[in-house]
């Protein structure tokens, strides 16, 4: 069964216009995302989405997902009918749909140069720091990523839309660190947003998703991840520059030797 912060976090995206959440890595959240997507596109006709990921594959594997859901859920199509369009009447790809009902999904990479222009009613930011093909190193994302957040996404809330940031805490260095933990008062722009940190399991002992994530299951990710990336992508508590031999430059993502 599913814990209760998927219902959670299903409720804070729908009541609320800013939103940062952060889950343990394996905690469905990207799931969680496409299931809320469907239900927009089947209740708010002419609705319009956008999907930021970190790289294309990513986006197109979202898509398929989508467009197996759209094209072929025998319930969705009872009820909703086909709301693929026809052939030479609409797009149906991996990465945009136009929809018989008027609703319009869109997807991105953090480096798409495509973005200016757009006007959804919702954005989402999915794990949009972490490649998992590692082809792109997560600082360059990062860079990417902030100049779309504050360039081209948020001003797009001041014109209703819905922003969502969602992710696992890889790093201290990671712009979604920032906007989950940093202060209200070290980052005031923060301070406007509905914000949440989940740990697998939290410091009272209590387990976030035990059907999933049981004390052996969580015993036997710290033992393969090594407690430091097990403390990132499990606790959402990433170590920090003093956690190393030897520093790391925050910009630079270079060593630093002191003497």
């Amino acid at each position: 069964p599913s814990p209760a912060c998927h219902y959670a976090y299903t409720y804070d995206i729908h009541a609320n216009p800013r939103v940062v959440q952060v889950f343990p890595r394996s905690f469905a959240k990207t799931t969680l995302m496409l299931e809320n997507i469907l239900r927009w596109t089947y209740v708010k006709p002419y609705f319009k989405v956008l999907v930021v990921k970190s790289g294309d594959d990513q986006v197109r594997a979202d898509f398929q997902k989508l467009q197996v859901q759209i094209e072929q859920n025998p319930r969705l199509l009872r009820d909703f009918g086909v709301l693929k369009p026809k052939r030479g009447s609409g797009i149906w790809s991996q990465s945009r749909m136009f929809l018989t009902n008027g609703v319009e999904l869109v997807g991105r990479s953090v480096t798409s140069k495509s973005l200016l222009g757009l006007r959804p009613n919702v954005w989402f930011l999915d794990d949009a720091e972490f490649d998992p093909a590692m082809q792109l190193c997560p600082t360059h994302l990062t860079e990417h990523l902030r100049y779309l957040l504050f360039n081209v996404l948020e001003p797009m809330l001041d014109a209703g839309c819905i922003g969502i940031i969602q992710g696992t805490l890889f790093s201290h260095r990671a712009l979604v660190y920032e906007a989950a933990a940093a202060s209200e008062a070290e980052e005031p722009r923060w301070a406007f947003w509905s914000r949440m940190i989940l740990p697998a399991k939290l410091p009272s002992g209590e387990l976030m998703w035990p059907e999933k994530f049981s004390e052996e299951r969580l015993r036997e990710r710290r033992e393969a991840l090594g407690a430091s990336a097990y403390a990132a992508q499990m606790l959402n508590a990433p170590g920090t520059d003093d956690d190393f031999i030897f520093p790391i430059h925050p910009r630079l993502s270079q060593y630093v030797v002191t003497e």
